[in-house]
């Protein structure tokens, strides 16, 4: 029942959030009456009921599926503790140069009257990092080449400044451990965290 849901559930959410937060989550017994999905840590069973729960009850309804969900962490903790699980699965992709897109980049960019005020911010982003709109925020209604601007961005980078590193992360994942750290009431492993990982890509 839970691939029915999931199935329903990429139509209301964007993928990249579905990859995140859904993809590898796995049905693992209903017998009971009760659906119960394997996650990989109790704090994205938390992130999932509280940003995604009125999208998987209308999932539900849409699938004539009334039997109540229940997340069961696969790393084994009933419950959050006072430390954060920051280890979770795909992190190492969202930390790498190797998830940038191979064809997102200025070159196969399509520049129209939409879009060329965003094209030519990003090219002098790229061209001059922290000096020219520092920060630099993209914002659009999906499918306008948000993500394919930000990757040419990091695509350039790495050709203009080879010396330089690039930490690459989704908002959401981002936000997700800042929620994380804030509900523990405990910042040092988020702070080690992104340290270490940047330290990685030395």
């Amino acid at each position: 029942m839970w691939n029915i849901i999931k199935e329903k559930l990429k139509t209301y959410i964007p993928e990249e959030s579905f990859k995140e937060w859904f993809e590898n989550t796995v049905e693992l017994d209903s017998s009971n009456g009760t659906i119960k999905v394997s996650v990989s840590d109790p704090e994205v069973a938390d992130f999932i009921k509280e940003y995604y729960w009125e999208y998987i009850e209308k999932a539900k309804y849409e699938a004539n599926i009334d039997n109540p969900i229940e997340f069961v962490s696969s790393s084994g903790k009933d419950k959050p503790s006072n430390t954060m699980n920051l280890s979770g699965a795909g992190k190492s992709k969202n930390f790498t140069k190797l998830s940038l897109n191979e064809d997102y980049t200025f070159e196969n960019f399509v520049v129209g009257p939409s879009n060329e005020l965003a094209f030519a911010t990003c090219k002098a982003v790229a061209e001059n990092p922290g000096v020219l709109y520092n920060p630099l925020y993209i914002y659009g209604d999906t499918g306008l080449g948000k993500t394919h601007l930000l990757h040419a961005v990091a695509h350039s980078f790495c050709r203009i400044f080879p010396d330089k590193k690039i930490l690459l992360i989704s908002a959401e994942k981002f936000f997700f451990d800042y929620v994380s750290a804030v509900k523990s009431n405990n910042f040092l492993p988020f702070r080690e965290k992104y340290r270490e990982e940047i330290e990685k890509l030395q």
